[in-house]
């Protein structure tokens, strides 16, 4: 089981958007869910569910690990 970023709008660099797509492959199937980070927050919704983190302000890398993290516990309880 493992994770791999795919969407381009998610690779690291100067900024971080607050909005975008995040997928990832997942027990063969590539899960695809939007992201939105606000206050400190990042939220994650897939086709069933959505999942809402803190997250710290220290780097863009550490909001897209949690934002793949989230798609992956929304899949593993069969919401995406």
């Amino acid at each position: 089981m493992g994770l791999f970023l795919r969407s381009p709008s998610m690779q690291s660099g100067p900024s971080f958007p607050n909005e975008g797509r995040v997928t990832i492959e997942y027990r063969g199937r590539t899960i695809t869910g939007t992201y939105s980070a606000h206050a400190g927050k990042i939220t994650v919704a897939a086709m069933l569910g959505s999942k809402t983190a803190r997250i710290g302000a220290e780097s863009a890398i550490a909001a897209i690990v949690m934002a793949e993290l989230l798609l992956q516990q929304l899949a593993d309880e069969g919401k995406a």
